[in-house]
Order: C-alpha cells, then structure tokens, then sequence
C-alpha cells in the first residue's frame, strides 16, 4: 500500500535506500541518503518531532 506523495509502497522506498549502499560507500549523512534515494527531504520540525521531542535539552 503506497503513502508517499510519489505512491511507492514503503517496501520499494527501503528497498531505494539500501540500494544506496555500495562497497565503496558504507557511511553517509541522512541528507545524503535521501537525495540518493530520491526521497523527499523533511523539514527540521518534523525531524524533532519523529525524534519524539521538541529540539530542547533535558526539557522532558
């Protein structure tokens, strides 16, 4: 079942991300995932708030 905007399942978007990944490129940074990938890029807010927090130190 698709929920993105593009209508790829979540399985074709995973199996996208891990495509990413080569021998050579083990390591990268979230931005540089995504734009591999081709997935959208998320705001800060909503990174905070799927983190499960607001962004402030030891306010919880």
């Amino acid at each position: 079942m698709a929920n993105s905007p593009s209508g790829d399942s979540v399985t074709e978007r995973l199996i996208r991300v891990l495509e990413t990944f080569t021998p050579a490129r083990t390591v990268q940074t979230a931005a540089d995932i995504g734009r591999r990938a081709g997935l959208p890029r998320l705001q800060r807010a909503s990174h905070r708030r799927r983190a499960g927090g607001r962004g402030d130190a030891g306010t919880r």
